[in-house]
Parts: structure tokens; sequence; C-alpha cells
């Protein structure tokens, strides 16, 4: 089985303000930009190999994460050579808990639920942060790819997971077969680092990101929030 992160989910507090800065500064093309789809706004940047999605939900739905930054990462999407109906039996053979297929749904002009991806959701791991598999309906990443994937932009190589369950991390990222590297550090089969590090705290998060652009290494959440 081949997996590898397809994209981060990013809570900002001022989405279309963080999403222009990640755009110019790091030279992230845009995938879409920053959309109000009815139950929340989203807008999403390619990094070659995987995608940054900034996310911003309405005041009265919680945020899934107790750090109080104003830019976060709340969650991850994974992606795998499997159809949805497989990757579920995968899941069950090997005892990790999940949802069900699901519809990811969203508001079309008309306030009608359009179906964007179906996702599976992992159920009992981080309280959190969310992990879930996404699955394309549709060939819309597959044609925009092909458009700007001629050119050279920022590549994503490495981020660390903060967690007081790291055990339960490692094991979790073993089953699903990501290439172990060493006992805390796995690699996908694009090529991403995901390093697990020990927390005192009780939220999970993504500490650092790291990305390849313009010849140099670049932390970007550090360096975004340090200049809010």
């Amino acid at each position: 089985m081949k997996g590898y992160i397809h994209h981060f989910l990013l809570y900002s507090e001022s989405p279309e303000l963080t999403f222009e800065t990640f755009k110019i500064k790091y030279d992230l093309p845009e995938f879409f930009p920053i959309t109000n789809f009815g139950f929340f706004k989203s807008g999403m940047l390619w990094m070659n190999n995987s995608y940054l999605e900034i996310v911003n939900y309405p005041k009265n739905l919680p945020v899934p994460n107790s750090n109080q930054l104003k830019n976060r990462f709340v969650g991850i999407a994974l992606k795998i050579d499997l159809s949805p109906e497989q990757t579920l039996e995968f899941l069950i053979e090997n005892k990790i808990n999940s949802s069900e297929i699901l519809n990811e749904d969203v508001l079309d002009k008309d306030g009608k639920n359009v179906t964007i991806a179906k996702i599976i959701l992992l159920n009992d791991y981080f309280h959190d942060f969310r992990i879930f598999f996404v699955f394309d309906t549709n060939d819309f990443f597959e044609k925009k790819e092909k458009e700007i994937s001629m050119q050279k932009y920022s590549n994503f190589t490495k981020c660390w997971i903060s967690t007081h369950e790291s055990l339960k991390a490692i094991e979790l990222f073993a089953k699903l077969g990501l290439i172990s590297l060493n006992e805390k550090t796995y690699r996908t089969s694009k090529d991403q680092a995901i390093e697990i590090v020990d927390s005192e705290h009780s939220s999970t998060e993504i500490i650092s990101l790291e990305i390849q652009t313009n010849n140099r290494s670049v932390n970007i959440l550090n360096d975004l929030n340090n200049e809010s």
C-alpha cells in the first residue's frame, strides 16, 4: 500500500490574509481561492507534492484544537492507492477504528449540497486533531495539477507532530504502511517525512512544517505566527 499526505488543514482566524501571505511569500500556486462553502471557508494552495488547505469555521463551531495560535494545523488528509471500499476493508482487517465511507458536501451557488469528495475518518486516535482518508469523486485535482505542474514550486519536506499519545501515533503510522526511518520518523510514498514528538500537553498538533523554497528550508508555521 502506497500512502502519503494529500493535504494539511490549517485553521486561520484571517483566512484571506493567511492565504495571500503563503501564496506570495512562499511561491505557492493557487489551487482554488478562499471560498465560502456555506458551512466553512476554505482555499487551497499547491506544494508540488501536497496541498495546504486554509480553513475557517463559523464562531458557533468549536475549533478541533486547544492551541490558541492565530494559525494552527488541525488535521491531515491521507491518500492511498486503494478505493474507498478497499480502504475500509483494510482498516477493519488491521483493527483501525474508523467511520464508514462519508460524503464531503459543500453548498453550491444555489445553496444545494454538492459532494466534492468521499472521506473516511479515523476514530479514537487524537480527539483534537483530524486524520482522515480522502478520495476524489471527479478529475478536478488531476486536471488542475497538469495545468501547473510544468513549473517548479515549493516542496513540502517534513512535518513534526507533537502529541502526548506518541505510542498511539507510532502504532497508527506503522499500521498504515508508512516507511519507518527510525523509531519516531516515517516517510510516505511521496518522500514526505513525518516525525512524532513527545509532548506533555493534552492536545495533538503539528508544531512545524518545513518546505523547500528557493533553495532554502523554511518552517512556514513559525514564520507566519511570528509575523502575526
